[in-house]
């Protein structure tokens, strides 16, 4: 029998049972929850699992944003609370699986969460246990496993686009460096440049992100071209898994066709084995592509070399 417990905050040795699991993952962290909680006005829920002799045998950390709707219908229309989780449960012990989703299923039903998560790659199908209680929408993302040596990782790269290109961008003199935290400010004006079609945020916002992830593994990389930034691209890399987030490129990249965010990327393999970093996860794509832009963003991942890994996305309502 599991029982399940829930607090505020995480206990002393939250991160270190991340750090002895393969799937403990930056967003599962006592510092993400920091990190939501500053930034996006979230309430945190620390949930663990327990046997009968108080054996810890999975854990969550769930965060519900602040529901910044004001609007008085839309206040109605959306009065449930959003639950959100990356990558969880984390479940140590294997064998109690069913148990955990069943119990974690409980808890959301009780809540009536709406709910918006997604499993580990690395632990894919964990709610096909409970399936029939959630809307589950199958995803995808290509691992590259960094325990191989970088010649077996060149050669799986596509040769006429990512190696081609690579080469490309080392012949137009474009230079990557690691980020300090002085480079955030470049970071942010790459960001807010028409091309990457994003929302313009505060420098503040990613200085946030810097102060509360980089203790646990938050890095980003810098392609130059001339001393001028042309791209870069966020890395967090807790416990040897490296996620990829906050990709940008300049107008210039573009019109001089630098090929900047290749070589960043090559860059980052060869930093993450130099690291004795575990995975490189590309960061989600839909195994289905739709739109044309789903299948540009299928076929670039892809050139890679990585494994095509299947997992879950959870969203909706419980279904009762």
């Amino acid at each position: 029998m599991i029982t399940l417990e829930e607090s505020e905050e995480s206990d002393i040795n939250w991160n270190k049972r991340l750090l002895d699991s393969t799937t403990g993952s930056t967003f599962q962290t006592q510092e993400f929850a920091d990190y939501v909680s500053e930034s996006l006005n979230a309430q945190t829920i620390f949930l663990k699992f327990l046997t009968v002799d108080g054996n810890i045998v999975g854990q969550i950390m769930l965060y519900i944003p602040e529901n910044k709707k004001q609007n008085s219908l839309l206040k109605k229309i959306f009065k449930k609370k959003i639950c959100r989780w990356t990558y969880g449960p984390v479940i140590f012990e294997k064998n109690y699986t069913n148990e955990i989703m069943k119990s974690f299923t409980n808890y959301l039903k009780q809540k009536n969460f709406l709910l918006n998560g997604s499993e580990h790659p690395l632990n894919p199908s964990i709610f096909n246990y409970v399936k029939n209680s959630f809307t589950i929408k199958p995803w995808s993302t290509f691992l590259i496993d960094l325990n191989q040596d970088k010649d077996t990782i060149w050669n799986k790269l596509d040769k006429h686009s990512a190696r081609k290109n690579i080469i490309r961008s080392k012949n137009k003199n474009v230079v990557i460096k690691i980020m300090e935290r002085t480079d955030l400010s470049l970071f942010n004006e790459l960001r807010n440049e028409k091309i990457n079609n994003k929302e313009n945020i505060n420098l503040s916002v990613l200085e946030l992100h810097w102060n509360k992830l980089k203790p646990i593994g938050w890095n980003g990389f810098m392609a130059f071209h001339e001393n001028i930034p042309v791209g870069g691209i966020m890395v967090s890399f807790f416990n040897g898994y490296i996620n990829e987030s906050g990709i940008v490129r300049s107008q210039i990249d573009f019109d001089l066709k630098l090929y900047a965010q290749d070589l960043l990327k090559w860059k980052i393999i060869e930093w993450g084995i130099e690291n004795n970093q575990r995975f490189y996860d590309l960061t989600g794509i839909n195994p289905n592509p739709k739109t044309d832009k789903e299948l540009g963003i299928f076929r670039y991942k892809k050139k890679w070399g990585g494994n095509l890994v299947n997992y879950n996305l959870i969203s909706g309502r419980f279904i009762s």
